[in-house]
């Protein structure tokens, strides 16, 4: 941005300069022309904003319409002003220039009129000087909200929209240099292309010539302000580096949060004091307060983001972690089914091996009833009738000694339940596998009544021999979910109830656990029902809390139906308990049906 005290141009044209000798203008930007095609030149390089064109004779009334029509028609330009300069001896018709050519003015000149015309042109430029120097003010002052505007929008570092917003100020304030002070440090502003921006030497000698403790007293201030220099020693080096008298300089502290980050210094020549008025003062001091606020917003969204960031961390460590807990927590119920695991094993594994000692009797038998056969084919070939009738005897002497037929049909069942055993543990071990995998939150669709049998055989081994297990299952449709969620809460809720009712002291005709899946319009619900003790209200608050459990230490994680109460909301649905006290204990699961 330009400097305000920049002065307006002027140019006249005149093919008689001769006869505007009598001109004394108050300004020293004017340029004279003689040729049409000289003006047009200049206007097409740099608009001005006063011309005036002087007439004579016909060929200048020319010249005079060719430039009025370049400036309004050619160049579209309607801010200039143009201004006829005519002697009494060549009037000219005023109304076809302002009706055809839009002139604005038009001022006689000759012996008695030269001097008013030299009054009233001096009061034309000095009326544009002071129009121009207002939209320059306002658009100085419009940079200036832009500035903090661009505090808003930009993603820049503070300190680079710090030094636009001191490039602004300064050219605002109509400032011949300007530094922007920052705690550690003093940087230079460039207001605009043309001035020199003070080294870093200048600014020692300048802080050591007492700036310093300008720049001190400075950062307790809280508002805008335009303090005199007082300092000779500092006025005079001022003076030097800005090459003109400094007689003010302004302060604009930054602050955010009651804290001073940076103050702006502009230094105010004594020919532009004048231009900085109250009013200019007031629009700083509502600018400071504009950039407190964005500062201090900006800094809460970099807080905002940075505790964004950490608890998008915390929130994937947690998931994390629970997701750990829920494999965990499957583990350990692993770990307690694995006895009666073991013992289901250990059971068709015994009868496969107790078969083997049998059989490789059998073995033997056969193996000899080979040879004895063999014995008396080689027999049938031989002459003697002897030999025959012996291998003959001999074979059904062993025949009779060793029970072939129920050799045969003992090898028969050692082999099919060898074969069951086999199955029963390759089942559990799939079964077994299958629970304990750690799954990611897939949904597949499967079928309900499998994962109930699977569930169940499972857990057979672990439920007490005088509880009866029964379940019902009247969905047809596969379920769209995550198949091993549901099966570890499965697994949970039937382990609570049997644990339950094997601890009940109370005497009952029966013991029964009963597992239901319905289809309830567009969900699926899963009960799992026992007529054990129940439930107090008292512990029903914090059934579903971490570590809560009613089991003896070393017996119960406490995690079984917090971990379940997670996974059902996992899956989008909920898990609730159904209980009073002396009364039977039926806990639900809710979750949203889908095939697909």
């Amino acid at each position: 941005m330009q400097l305000l005290k920049s002065q307006i141009k002027v140019l006249i044209f005149s093919q008689n300069q001769d006869e505007l000798s009598f001109l004394t203008l108050n300004t020293e930007n004017i340029t004279y022309f003689e040729q049409v095609k000289g003006i047009q030149k200049q206007l097409r390089s740099q608009s001005a904003s006063v011309i005036f064109i002087h007439i004579t004779n016909q060929d200048s009334e020319k010249a005079a319409k060719s430039i009025a029509k370049y400036v309004r028609q050619s160049l579209a330009d309607s801010k200039a002003r143009l201004v006829i300069l005519n002697p009494e001896e060549y009037p000219v018709n005023e109304l076809e220039f302002i009706e055809n050519l839009q002139i604005d003015e038009f001022i006689k000149i000759g012996e008695k009129e030269n001097n008013l015309a030299n009054v009233r042109i001096n009061r034309i430029i000095n009326s544009t000087q002071t129009q121009d120097e207002i939209l320059t003010q306002q658009a100085a002052q419009t940079e200036l909200l832009m500035s903090v505007n661009r505090f808003t929008r930009h993603r820049q570092s503070i300190q680079s929209l710090i030094l636009e917003c001191a490039e602004a100020l300064g050219a605002f304030c109509c400032a011949s240099s300007a530094i922007v002070a920052l705690s550690s440090k003093v940087i230079p502003v460039q207001i605009n292309a043309e001035q020199k921006l003070l080294t870093d030497e200048e600014l020692t000698q300048l802080k050591n010539n007492g700036f310093n403790a300008v720049i001190e007293q400075s950062f307790s201030r809280t508002s805008p302000n335009i303090d005199l220099l007082t300092n000779a020693t500092l006025n005079d080096q001022l003076n030097t580096l800005c090459g003109e008298p400094i007689g003010s300089y302004l302060v604009f502290p930054l602050t955010a949060y009651s804290k001073t980050l940076a103050v702006i210094f502009c230094f105010i020549a004594d020919s532009n004091m004048h231009r900085v008025s109250t009013q200019h003062v007031n629009v700083m001091r509502d600018t400071a307060e504009q950039l407190r606020l964005v500062i201090e917003r900006r800094s809460a969204e970099s807080k905002l983001k940075s505790q964004y960031a950490r608890l998008k961390s915390a929130l994937s460590e947690l998931q994390s972690t629970q997701d750990q807990l829920v494999h965990a927590e499957k583990m350990a119920s692993v770990g307690q089914m694995a006895a009666g695991i073991a013992h289901e094993i250990n059971n068709p594994l015994a009868s496969v091996l107790s078969n083997f000692d049998p059989l490789s009797d059998y073995v033997v038998t056969l193996v000899k009833m080979l040879d004895l056969h063999d014995s008396l084919m080689q027999s049938i070939d031989q002459p003697e009738e002897l030999e025959n009738h012996e291998a003959h005897q001999n074979l059904q002497s062993f025949k009779q000694e060793s029970d072939l037929d129920f050799v045969v049909d003992d090898i028969k069942a050692i082999v099919n339940d060898s074969r069951e055993g086999l199955l029963r543990v390759r089942d559990i071990i799939s079964d077994l596998s299958c629970f304990s995998h750690k799954q990611e939150l897939e949904k597949r669709p499967f079928s309900i009544h499998d994962l109930f049998d699977e569930t169940l055989r499972l857990l057979m081994p672990e439920i007490a021999t005088d509880i009866q297990v029964t379940h019902t299952v009247s969905v047809e449709e596969s379920l769209n979910a995550h198949r091993g969620f549901i099966q570890q809460i499965l697994t949970n809720l039937i382990k609570n109830a049997s644990h339950a009712l094997s601890e009940n002291d109370q005497k009952s005709a029966s013991k029964t656990i009963n597992i239901q899946a319905e289809r309830h319009e567009n969900e699926v619900v899963i009960s799992v029902q026992d007529n054990g003790p129940g439930i107090s209200s008292e512990l029903k608050k914090q059934i579903f809390s971490p570590f809560f459990t009613t089991k003896e230490v070393g017996q119960g994680t406490g995690l079984g139906l917090s971990v379940s109460y997670s996974l059902a909301k996992k899956m989008d649905g909920s898990l609730s308990l159904e209980s009073g006290k002396n009364d039977t204990t039926k806990f639900v699961l809710r979750l949203p049906f889908s095939e697909e």
